[in-house]
């Protein structure tokens, strides 16, 4: 998926201004720099590009200008075909054609090839603050971002899913200091279980004994 542009219809302090990033070319590169003063707007642009991609928060920053009108739109290449949509402040059915109609999510999620938002955020929405964050957990070999790019780098895309799936289940079947996992309720039942086999078990001799009155008694 690539952005030719960037509609910021309504969003933050901006109204009908567009980021024009051109066609793509080949055999050349396709790599662009937004750059500006402080307070001119590329931190805004960034929110805007992935509110599109993922929905418009609820409570938003950014809507200190058009509130609940806020409306964002880009055009896409994906492959051979372009596509161009927009995205509205709405709970649900949010992404619109440009005549208004409602748009798949599925369309964006198969075009981002299953990031979530916190994902893509991670891996592309680079500020100050996640990319100190971001070379500490590298430096160290841990936290979000260190998974993330692992999963980059291997083609394992949503590998932080699974982990969070494996580490769930792997509570849900024991949890240190936890009290209601799976381990605690098999051990619970093993100790009934064999409080139960204590009540019912004799030994050998009073078997014995016990058999011998049964025969003692069925021949009289």
């Amino acid at each position: 998926m690539r952005l030719n542009t960037l509609h910021l219809t309504k969003y933050g302090m901006f109204t009908d201004r567009d980021l024009y990033f051109g066609e793509k070319r080949d055999r050349e590169p396709d790599f662009h720099i937004v750059y500006g003063l402080n307070e001119a707007g590329k931190s805004t642009a960034l929110a805007a590009w992935n509110d599109f991609l993922f929905g418009i928060t609820r409570g938003s920053p950014y809507g200190f200008l058009h509130s609940k009108a806020m409306e964002v739109g880009a055009k896409l290449d994906h492959g051979v075909n372009t596509v161009e949509f927009k995205r509205i402040r709405r709970m649900s059915h949010s992404l619109l054609s440009q005549q208004g109609e409602v748009i798949d999510e599925a369309i964006l999620r198969e075009m981002l090839g299953g990031f979530s938002r916190n994902d893509y955020e991670l891996l592309f929405s680079f500020n100050e603050e996640t990319l100190e964050k971001g070379g500490n957990e590298i430096l160290e070999s841990k936290g979000e971002l260190g998974r993330m790019l692992f999963s980059a780098s291997t083609g394992m895309i949503g590998i932080n899913q699974t982990l969070e799936e494996l580490k769930d289940k792997s509570e849900e079947f024991y949890k240190p200091r936890g009290h209601k996992n799976t381990l605690n309720a098999v051990k619970k039942e093993m100790i009934a279980l064999k409080q139960q086999w204590s009540e019912n078990d004799i030994d050998a001799t009073h078997y014995k004994r016990l058999k011998n009155e049964l025969e003692e008694a069925d021949i009289k």
